[in-house]
């Protein structure tokens, strides 16, 4: 479903990415791990078309970025890191904004519906008509989820999305939502995080990323199923793995 082949990004005279690889396969939830710097938000952005590679493609089901915007765009939905809710919108209405933005002669009902269809999947069915300050951090997160899945696009990228939050109740939840999505939706997920716990709670599989130029210093499957316990063996052998890949890269 994503394809990235020889690829190269520079920024200037720093070669972030340099003949780097990877693929996700259609339905997989693929976890991009690594500490902060080692470029893991640049290949988000280069996959979600924000950022064109120096050389060598991107392709998303089939569609190589820059070659067809549009249709590219129409694969993608991104859930960022910041909620970036309107804030004289309601929850309802941000939803329907994405909507509106991406096609533009939709009937208002429809946009409706569809925005009332994606809060219910990620439980604010009751929260439709409130306001973001009347929301909690974790709610405004799940906002920004449900603009996403909206747009029912096959591939969802999410760039940190727990990283804002202070809660760890709200954490769990957001995990516990994201998988309840990826499974009833079967969208392919491409993740960003620097946190191994949250890697290890939701991928099928773990790519952690050095840096720079960065490449796949570690790739590893998860058979455990989910829920996942983090002090099962698997997650501890491979949590101990981790550490062990990114000490000897410092």
């Amino acid at each position: 479903m994503i394809e990235i082949s020889a690829l190269s990004k520079r920024f200037g005279d720093s070669l972030i990415f340099g003949d780097f690889n990877m693929h996700v396969e259609e339905g997989e939830f693929c976890v991009i791990f690594g500490p902060s710097g080692c470029g893991k938000t640049t290949l988000l952005r280069t996959v979600a078309g924000l950022e064109q590679p120096t050389s060598g493609s991107v392709r998303v089901a089939g569609v190589e970025s820059g070659a067809d915007t549009e249709a590219y765009a129409r694969r993608i939905s991104v859930v960022w890191q910041d909620h970036r809710l309107l804030a004289w919108r309601t929850a309802r209405s941000n939803v329907g904004l994405a909507l509106e933005l991406r096609d533009p002669d939709m009937p208002a009902a429809e946009r409706n519906k569809r925005a009332t269809e994606a809060l219910t999947l990620v439980g604010l069915e009751d929260a439709q008509d409130r306001l973001p300050r009347q929301l909690s951090g974790g709610m405004r997160q799940r906002v920004n989820l449900a603009r996403a899945l909206a747009l029912d696009a096959p591939v969802m990228l999410m760039d940190e999305p727990l990283a804002s939050l202070n809660e760890v109740t709200d954490k769990a939840v957001m995990v516990e939502k994201i998988l309840d999505v990826w499974r009833q939706r079967k969208k392919t997920v491409l993740y960003v995080t620097h946190s191994v716990n949250e890697a290890l709670l939701m991928a099928d599989r773990i790519n952690v990323l050095s840096g720079k130029p960065a490449r796949i210093a570690l790739a590893r499957q998860l058979a455990a199923p989910r829920p996942r316990d983090l002090e099962a063996p698997e997650c501890v052998s491979l949590r101990r793995e981790i550490a062990g890949t990114l000490g000897a890269l410092l």
